[in-house]
């Protein structure tokens, strides 16, 4: 606990007598009194941290994933091939009535060669027609990615697409190998941007889960997307316009033994708990950490504290290392900040879907010091 501490020194002296007065024998009898020293009371935090259990967090996290193979045969000035387009999303980019809008498409395209500017590039195709065959596992929902389907989107106002591939690119100083791009123009607000303006699937080694392959000899070409994007936005509540607003620090550390205390149990996919602690007056130093419990049940977890006001205060991830680990990795959090408000605040926590294979709820302890101004 910090200790408030307040001192009084009171000092009268006695100058300027003159030598002649007589000495009265009382000499000193102003002089300083003695230091007293006054101690304010000390505030004890007498708050709680308990489980609200008819609080419902609202899932906002989920997954999506985009699997993207093509092949082509280019024979002169001319190419024809296929993208098989398939994706899966759960939790936030789940859209339809099963929780799915997957897509499983095939598309099959024509083209032929680009007459503008190719600045030294091995090819460079404009796409001329598509034509998409839904697969069996595609939902009503889907949606694809134009620019990697290579299917126009009316709504982007988009023109055709190229396919470009240099063996070789000179950027500067710098050679760029098998370098393979996917070109595009729009009109937006009544303008036309003719581009091409280039998305780079791979290059030179560098491409995530991307890959590309061409053999001049045989004109043969390949490609293929992958793309994970998780997303993690945890609960209507959360509001970050507020200030202030703290992130987990690196430095923070795990709640010590005398801290408050909470073990909960969630859902891998889009599950969470709210807490209340109460009692938080400004100025509070607040200490909040979360961890795994066990092997069998670690998950990825996260949480984000909303003061009296429903401002978000602060917002913890991905700075400690979880007790137990999963499969897929994962990360627990601390965070330590000021309270900016008086009152009872919110702390929200959820799961980052990395359960382990077959595994449906995750558990973990929250625990919460608070150390009074």
């Amino acid at each position: 606990m910090h200790k408030s501490m307040a001192w009084s020194l009171l000092v009268l002296l006695n100058v300027g007598c003159d030598d002649d007065k007589e000495d009265t024998g009382t000499e000193g009898a102003d002089s300083a009194e003695e230091d007293t020293e006054v101690e304010e009371e000390e505030r004890i935090y007498e708050g709680a941290l308990t489980l609200t259990e008819d609080e419902v967090v609202v899932p906002l996290n989920g997954t999506n994933i985009v699997d993207v193979e093509g092949s082509a045969t280019i024979s002169d000035d001319e190419i024809s091939g296929t993208v098989l387009y398939q994706t899966s999303q759960t939790g936030a980019f789940a859209t339809d009535d099963d929780g799915d809008n997957s897509c499983d498409n095939s598309i099959a395209f024509t083209g032929s060669a680009y007459t503008g500017d190719c600045d030294g590039c091995d090819f460079s195709f404009q796409v001329d027609e598509t034509e998409v065959t839904v697969g069996e596992n595609s939902t009503d929902a889907c949606v694809m990615n134009e620019l990697l389907s290579l299917v126009d989107d009316p709504e982007q106002a988009r023109d055709s697409f190229l396919l470009r591939f240099d063996a070789e690119y000179v950027y500067g100083t710098y050679t760029i190998t098998d370098l393979f791009q996917i070109g595009y123009s729009a009109y937006s607000g009544g303008t036309d941007y003719p581009g091409p303006y280039y998305y780079t699937i791979y290059y030179g080694g560098v491409g995530g889960g991307n890959t590309v392959s061409y053999d001049a000899s045989t004109g043969a070409l390949e490609w293929s997307i992958y793309d994970r994007f998780d997303f993690y936005f945890p609960d209507e509540r959360y509001d970050s316009l507020c200030s202030p607003y703290s992130y987990a620090s690196g430095n923070a550390s795990y709640a010590g033994p005398d801290a408050l205390s909470g073990s909960g149990t969630v859902d891998c996919v889009g599950g969470g708990d709210v807490w209340t602690l109460s009692d938080v007056v400004a100025g509070d130093r607040l200490k909040i950490s979360i961890d795994t419990v066990a092997a069998n049940t670690a998950f990825d977890p996260r949480f984000f504290v909303n003061a009296e006001s429903g401002c978000t205060a602060a917002w913890a991830y991905s700075n400690l290392e979880c007790t137990h680990g999963t499969e897929d990795g994962n990360s627990c959090g601390a965070l330590r900040f000021n309270a900016p408000e008086d009152g009872d605040y919110q702390l929200i926590v959820w799961s980052m879907n990395r359960c382990n294979e077959g595994q449906e709820s995750g558990e973990y302890e929250l625990s919460v010091e608070v150390e009074p101004r």
